[in-house]
């Protein structure tokens, strides 16, 4: 009988390596199935043991195949980075099962968009040479949205392929996966797609997949398929690298592009990091750590017409509060010539919020009491948070009044206005509020092929979508994030605008309509320029007088309590212990969190800042192990 320490994935408390006995010798890193309770548990083997003086229970192989050692670095640094236990670590790299019939993945079946007959530029031709021939190990491509990132990654992937090599594009919205995918379906047979929309089936098909493959494919996903066990990654591309969805939000929460950084070094080769509006903090770390900055010019031959309607002049909004003339217009006109529009607002539902006219009652979450959204076609009342449901009131609860009005606007609402003005048309909104039969990804190649006339969306569709016939681009309202109370708003709101910008006339020429109740604020006003380089120098000014990342690390905590007071409390003396514990002196904080109350649980919020981040991550272990307490380390925001 041999013995051995087993990783449990998952388990809590400080037991996380146990140990097992087998009939048979297994290899360091063998990926088992061992008892844990009335469980079957999946377990990595991470050393050889002695027999103990305690009975032991018997292993089984999972799967004959070993974890690549990279993966098994990836393991310990990812622990060691963030903060957390190896066993909460190893839910990233392994799944929780296998699938019982061992058949292969499912490979895209989205037909090639015909990239490969396309020339390089001379901007795109420098950029592949400087990525192939060159000594660093990341490159950020700082290229114009219609700039051609997507032509780049092809040649990398090509010349990746050839040697043998694997290759993983990161997307950030499930949404860009068919279109990215096929934009990479003529290179090789073996592509395949992952995201949480798979069955999970079909997910742990494809790791098993990467695990026993040793010949060379192409893995497209979201942050999460980092932790496919790879045995030869020839090329890593981080594409809209910007996005906030590359951040994990629970343990560990990483960050995407810092994992792909490590697993670059581990596999020994190249991260190639795109976006049109780089992360001000990614920017600032690229140019003061010399990461080659290769910036490509938009070559599309007209750039599209950008024209500001400020909402705060009504008579600009004549046959609807919601969509002014001129964008009307044009939506007509593009309808006619037989082109696409999207409309894009950030906002899901029917109206933002309900008033009382009469004694301003607005209805409220009860668990979460935050305002509720109106969802006129279901005839509900929606809480955005925790998924609350209620019937639209007649009255006012409150004093009986039957003035209840509702402001705002969201994507629903849109669609409403649109069916009324334009009911000839053919629209289709894409929200989270759709069902999966119904969203984008499934439904791609219809809108590809113009069955659809006008797009509405949210903010999945504001980068990457690459539509021939799109000519129109209506941001219904640009000031949605602008005010938001955090640190990143203004920069999420250039963000954005830029992406959506970039969305119209591809192909040349095309048109843009931004309405907004402050035309003249920076992020508006760089984003309608075009003018990254003049955002960051305003935003980098701004994050440095505050000691805002770049210039510092943030760790965030938040306390769950059933009562406000009790939350209070418990906040103001975990701020104490870190001030005298850890020697901290720049706590913000206690303070209700972004979003008080959800799921009947009261929310406060530290937010720790340190020039050391080796000392938060030695806070973020501590605070972990107390009971109602979450640790964010290098929060993207502070809307906890």
């Amino acid at each position: 009988m041999y013995y051995y320490d087993v990783l449990m994935r998952g388990a809590g408390g400080p037991n996380t390596t146990l140990t097992y006995q087998s009939p048979i010798k297994l290899q360091l890193g063998s990926i088992v199935l061992a008892p844990l309770g009335k469980r079957q548990v999946m377990g990595l083997v991470t050393a050889d043991s002695k027999r103990p003086k305690f009975t032991t229970k018997t292993i089984e192989l999972a799967t004959p195949e070993v974890l690549p050692p990279q993966s098994r670095k990836l393991l310990t640094w990812l622990s060691t980075f963030y903060g957390v236990s190896e066993a909460t670590a190893l839910r990233q790299i392994i799944p929780a099962k296998l699938p019982a019939k061992r058949l292969p993945p499912q490979t895209v079946a989205a037909k090639p968009r015909g990239l490969g007959n396309l020339k390089l530029s001379p901007s795109q031709r420098t950029a592949v040479q400087s990525i192939s021939r060159g000594q660093a190990s990341i490159y950020l491509l700082h290229g114009a949205t219609a700039a051609g990132k997507t032509l780049i990654y092809r040649e990398l992937a090509k010349a990746a392929l050839k040697t043998g090599r694997s290759v993983l594009i990161l997307v950030p919205e499930i949404a860009m996966t068919p279109q990215v995918a096929a934009d990479f379906a003529d290179l090789t047979e073996q592509v395949f797609v992952s995201h949480s929309g798979l069955s999970e089936q079909e997910r742990q098909r494809i790791w098993l997949y990467s695990l026993q493959q040793r010949s060379p494919f192409i893995i497209v996903g979201p942050r999460s398929s980092l932790f496919y066990p790879f045995h030869e990654l020839g090329l890593i591309v981080v594409d809209e690298v910007h996005e906030q969805s590359y951040k994990q939000e629970q343990a560990p929460t990483y960050q995407a592009q810092t994992v792909a950084a490590r697993l670059s070094e581990l596999h020994k080769t190249k991260l190639v990091l795109g976006s049109a509006t780089p992360r001000v903090s990614d920017y600032w770390l690229a140019k003061t750590r010399h990461v080659p900055i290769l910036t490509l010019a938009k070559h599309v031959p007209i750039r599209p017409h950008i024209n500001v309607v400020d909402q705060r002049q009504k008579s600009g909004f004549n046959a609807s509060r919601l969509l002014s003339t001129e964008l009307i217009r044009l939506l007509g006109q593009v309808l006619k010539s037989q082109g696409q529009s999207l409309l894009y607002l950030n906002r899901r539902g029917t109206a933002a919020m309900a008033i009382c006219a009469d004694c301003g009652w607005v209805p409220l979450c009860p668990r979460c009491s935050l305002p509720v959204s109106l969802h006129h076609d279901a005839q509900r009342l929606v809480c955005h948070q925790c998924g609350w449901r209620d019937t639209i009131p007649v009255n006012c609860p409150a004093c009986g009044g039957s003035e209840v009005i509702y402001r705002g606007a969201g994507t629903k609402a849109v669609e409403r206005e649109i069916g009324r003005l334009l009911p000839q048309a053919r629209v289709k909104r894409f929200d989270s509020d759709n069902p999966p039969a119904e969203s984008f990804s499934r439904l791609y190649q219809q809108v590809h092929d113009q069955e659809v006339d006008i797009i509405i969306g949210t903010q999945s569709l504001a980068h990457g979508l690459d539509l021939p016939a799109l000519n129109l681009v209506g941001v219904v309202s640009a000031d949605t994030e602008l005010y938001l109370p955090d640190f990143t708003a203004s920069e999420r709101t250039v963000q954005l605008l830029f992406q959506v910008i970039g969305r119209a006339g591809r192909s040349g020429g095309g048109q843009v309509v931004i309405q907004s109740h402050n035309p003249a604020h920076p992020a508006i006003v760089h984003a309608v320029n075009q003018d990254y380089p003049a955002y960051y120098a305003h935003e980098i000014a701004t994050r440095q007088l505050h000691r805002y990342p770049p210039f510092g690390y943030l760790l965030g905590l938040v306390v769950h309590s059933k009562s406000a007071q009790s939350g209070q409390r418990k906040a103001t003396n975990l701020a104490g212990t870190l001030n005298r514990q850890f020697g901290f002196k720049r706590i913000l904080g206690p303070a209700p969190a972004y979003h008080f109350k959800r799921g009947g649980y009261y929310r406060h919020v530290l937010v720790v800042k340190s020039a050391q981040r080796p000392r938060l991550v030695e806070a973020a272990r501590y605070v972990s192990s107390q009971a109602d307490w979450r640790a964010d380390l290098d929060p993207i925001n502070l809307l906890f």
